[in-house]
C-alpha cells in the first residue's frame, strides 16, 4: 500500500479426497445438450462425441457426464435429449444424430411459457421407464429438477464448453471497401445502381435462369439460396458459410436499414423486385429463396419484349407512380391467408397472432422473439411510448388490424393484446388478392424512394398534393 506495508499469501492446489463410486442406477442416463442456434447445437454434439474417446470415459462415468450436462450448463432454446445405458450407446446415438438420423433422440426448440409438464413427478416417470416423455418435455421447454435424480451427486467431469461461433470481427475488415462479387455463371457483373437510378433494360443481370429440363427446381432453389447468402453476407460483413439457411434474419443481426440495402442487391442479381415487407413474411434464407424462386420467369427463352417494366412517366404525379407498384409490394394480412373455419381452431389462430406480435416487438426492442415472454408486461420488457408508435404500424402491416396508441396500455402483455387483436380480425376466409387496408401514404412514399420508384426532389410537390387532398377529405 501507500504506507509501504506488504502482504504475502501462499496458495496450495486443492486436491479433492477420493470419493467412493456411487452405485450405478438401473435406469439409463439422460444426456441433454442445448445451444442458442441450430448450427451450434450440432457442433456441441460433435464436440461431446470427440470428448468421449479423447478422455477415455467408461460406463461408470455415464452418470457424471449426465449430471454435468444437466446441472453445470445453461440451457438454451435449441435442445437435444437422448438416453443411454452405456458409453457405446451414447456414442452411437450421437453419430446417428450428426449423420441426420433423428429417430433415436429428441430435438426441438424450447418455449417454456407454452410447454406443459407431465402430471407425474420426474422420479415417478423414470421409475415407470418413461424416459422418452421426460426428454420430450425438456426439449419442449420444461425445466426438470435434475439434482433430485442423484441422492449422492456425482462429481462433475471435464466436458467441452459452449461451442461459440468462431466469428472474426476486425476493424480493418469493416472499414475496407467492399469488393464486387465474382462473376456470375450466367451474366457478367455490373455495378450496383445508385438509389433512385434505373438499370438499363438492355443489360439485365440475372444469375439464376428459369428451371429447364437441364436445371431442376431443386437445383434452381439451391442457386437462389446461394445468391441470397452471398448478398446478405456482404451486407452483414459475414462469411456466406456463416449465414444459416434456417436462422432468422433478426437473429443474424439484420435490421430494417440493412434490409433496404439488401433488396436492391437481390433485384440486381436475380431480377426479382421485392417489397420491404417480404423479409418479414419470409424471415429465413430458405423461406425467402422459395418465394423468390416462384417469382422467376417460367422456363422459356425470354422474348425481346420481356424487358423489365418501365417506370411510370416522370410527368405523372408521384401518387400515380406509387399506385402502379402497390400491388407488387403490399403484403397480404395474416387474416386473409387463414384457412377456412373448419380447418383452423381459435387457439391455433391465437398462437399465430402471438407469434407475429412477438416477432415484431422483438424487432423493435432488438431482442430475440424467444426472449419476449407472452405474459411479461411491455413496460418490463423496456418498451416506451416511442417504441409503441413504431410497433403499431408493423402490427397493422402484418395482421391488418389498426390499433390506437392506448391499446398497449389496456392490454399490457403479448397474450392480452393477442386476444384483443384476434377479436378484431375478420372471420377466417379463403385468401384474398387485395390487402385489408392501404399502408400509410408517407410510408409508401419513403418505400418508393428506397426502391428507386420516386425522386426525393419531388417531395415538396408530393407533400403539397397530399395536404390539398387531405383538406378535401381524400387521402392519396
Amino acid at each position: 500500500g501507500a504506507g509501504g506495508s506488504n502482504a504475502h499469501l501462499l496458495v496450495e492446489e486443492f486436491l479433492a479426497p477420493a470419493r467412493a463410486a456411487a452405485p450405478r442406477p438401473l435406469r439409463p442416463a439422460l444426456i441433454v445438450l442445448s445451444a442458442a442456434e441450430p448450427e451450434r447445437l450440432d457442433e456441441a454434439a460433435r464436440r461431446l462425441l470427440a470428448s468421449l474417446s479423447a478422455q477415455g470415459f467408461g460406463d461408470a462415468d455415464l452418470d457424471a457426464i449426465a449430471c454435468t450436462l444437466q446441472t453445470g450448463r445453461e440451457h438454451h432454446v435449441h435442445r437435444l435429449g437422448l438416453s443411454a445405458g452405456s458409453i457405446a450407446e451414447l456414442r452411437g446415438k450421437l453419430e446417428d444424430f450428426l449423420a441426420g438420423d433423428r429417430s433415436r433422440c429428441h430435438r426441438g426448440v424450447a418455449d417454456p411459457e407454452r410447454a406443459r409438464a407431465p402430471a407425474d413427478d420426474l422420479l415417478a416417470l423414470l421409475e415407470r421407464g418413461e424416459h422418452a416423455q421426460v426428454l420430450a418435455a425438456w426439449v419442449a421447454g420444461v425445466e426438470w429438477p435434475w439434482p433430485r435424480l442423484y441422492p449422492q451427486r456425482p462429481a462433475r467431469v471435464r466436458l467441452p464448453a459452449y461451442p461459440f461461433a468462431r466469428e472474426r470481427h476486425w476493424a480493418p475488415d469493416a472499414l475496407r471497401p467492399r469488393t464486387q462479387p465474382a462473376a456470375a455463371p450466367v451474366a457478367a457483373a455490373a455495378a450496383t445502381p445508385a438509389r433512385g437510378e434505373t438499370v438499363a433494360p438492355a443489360q439485365p443481370q440475372t444469375v439464376v435462369a428459369a428451371a429447364t429440363p437441364a436445371v431442376s427446381a431443386a437445383s434452381q432453389l439451391r442457386q437462389v439460396e446461394d445468391v441470397l447468402r452471398e448478398t446478405l453476407a456482404e451486407v452483414l460483413y459475414m462469411k456466406p458459410a456463416d449465414v444459416g439457411a434456417h436462422t432468422t434474419f433478426a437473429d443474424l443481426g439484420m435490421d430494417s436499414v440493412m434490409g433496404v440495402e439488401w433488396l436492391p442487391m437481390i433485384q440486381q442479381r436475380l431480377g426479382v423486385s421485392l417489397g420491404a415487407t417480404k423479409i418479414y413474411e419470409y424471415p429465413t434464407i430458405r423461406e425467402l429463396a422459395a418465394y423468390v424462386a416462384a417469382q422467376l420467369p417460367a422456363a422459356a427463352p425470354a422474348p425481346a419484349s420481356s424487358a423489365p417494366t418501365a417506370p411510370v412517366a416522370a410527368a405523372a404525379p408521384p401518387q400515380a407512380r406509387l399506385a402502379a407498384a402497390d400491388s407488387a409490394s403490399a403484403p397480404a394480412p395474416v387474416a386473409a391467408a387463414a384457412a377456412p373455419a373448419g380447418e383452423s381452431s381459435a387457439p391455433a389462430r391465437l398462437r399465430e397472432v402471438e407469434d407475429v406480435l412477438r416477432e415484431t416487438l422483438a424487432e423493435v426492442l432488438y431482442m430475440k422473439p424467444g426472449d419476449v415472454g407472452v405474459n411479461t408486461p411491455f413496460v418490463d420488457l423496456g418498451m416506451d411510448s416511442v417504441m409503441g408508435v413504431e410497433w403499431l404500424p408493423m402490427i397493422q402491416q402484418r395482421l391488418g388490424v389498426s390499433l390506437g396508441a392506448t391499446k398497449t396500455y389496456e392490454y399490457p402483455t403479448i397474450r392480452d393484446l393477442a386476444g384483443y387483436v384476434l377479436a378484431q380480425m375478420p372471420a377466417a376466409a379463403p385468401p384474398s388478392s387485395s390487402p385489408a387496408g392501404e399502408s400509410d401514404p408517407v410510408d409508401r412514399w419513403l418505400q418508393a424512394i428506397y426502391e428507386g420508384r420516386a425522386d426525393p426532389a419531388e417531395a415538396q410537390r408530393w407533400l403539397a398534393t397530399l395536404e390539398t387532398e387531405e383538406t378535401s377529405g381524400r387521402t392519396p
